[in-house]
């Protein structure tokens, strides 16, 4: 399984400044534990696949929301999107925090569902955290 990350943000005027470090280090930090999601590989029948991170935004709620999965058979592909509650912040700092905050409880929230192993994810999302920029 290898996981990908983009952004999406359908509402208007309902963005985050994500860095692009931040995505790199994301793909790269959770490739690295090596992470499966058991019935996502029974349905591609043991074929490699690719797992989606959507991450976007929203102003109609309040807590993180993760929707999917998505599947796309042809391109063995699984998504999910998090919906983040749309904030704004005075400080970039405070806003990565909050982004990163809100990834983790969402990513954590995926291998939970699927009664997988998260441990790693915390500590990436906060070798990330660790590498903001600070005020």
């Amino acid at each position: 399984m290898n996981i990908s990350t983009c952004q999406v943000y359908p509402e208007v005027d309902v963005s985050y400044k994500i860095p692009s470090f931040l995505m790199k280090e994301l793909r790269k930090g959770l490739n690295s534990l090596g992470k499966e999601i058991t019935s996502f590989n029974e349905k591609f029948k043991g074929q490699d696949f690719e797992l989606g991170i959507v991450i976007s935004a929203t102003r109609e709620k309040d807590k993180p929301l993760v929707m999917g999965p998505t599947f796309f058979n042809r391109y063995r592909r699984v998504d999910f999107v998090l919906h983040i509650p749309y904030k704004k912040f005075d400080s970039s700092y405070d806003e990565f925090s909050y982004i990163v905050e809100n990834l983790r409880s969402g990513l954590v929230s995926i291998f939970d569902k699927y009664s997988e192993d998260s441990s790693g994810i915390n500590e990436v999302l906060q070798g990330i955290l660790e590498m903001a920029p600070h005020p």
